[in-house]
């Protein structure tokens, strides 16, 4: 029973870790990047609210850049 309870603890640490690769994208970067996308195309249709959705973008980059300090 011991060695069930092991290996089960072994593979939860397992799952935990690969849930964190680094090739990923983190949210502030995703976030801001998706929003700068949608921003220049929104922008494409009424340039006021596209700047806007693109400003906020930017800021989104902004924040994941300082969280990598």
């Amino acid at each position: 029973m011991d060695q069930l309870v092991q290996k089960a603890g072994a593979v939860r640490a397992h799952d935990n870790t690969a849930s964190t690769a680094k090739g990923s994208i983190s949210g502030n970067l995703r976030i801001g990047i998706i929003l700068l996308l949608v921003g220049l195309l929104v922008g494409l249709i009424n340039s006021f609210v596209g700047s806007i959705i693109a400003i906020i973008g930017i800021v989104f980059i902004v924040l994941w850049l300082l969280d990598e300090l």
